[in-house]
């Protein structure tokens, strides 16, 4: 999943599946580019924790980022990416 998230372009939309809880959901996201960073990569404000066999974790988005403005939270599992 992390790889697929590099590889994204900055400002294409997402949607991201998500599990919350026992809710799942459906996301969109839209990253912006990275401040202060060489390259083009994608950055979403989002920072993960470990893979599981029900996703990867969310262990924290930053405050007014492209993830918290999109709604998602800490401790959300990303399920999957369209």
């Amino acid at each position: 999943l992390l790889d697929i998230l590099a590889l994204q372009k900055p400002n294409e939309k997402l949607k991201l599946g998500i599990r919350r809880g026992k809710e799942n959901k459906d996301i969109e996201v839209v990253p912006t580019l990275r401040p202060g960073v060489a390259g083009d990569g994608p950055a979403f404000g989002i920072r993960f924790g470990n893979l599981s066999k029900e996703g990867l974790l969310i262990n924290d988005v930053v405050p007014n980022g492209t993830a918290a403005n999109a709604g998602l939270k800490a401790q959300d599992i990303l399920t999957s990416i369209e």
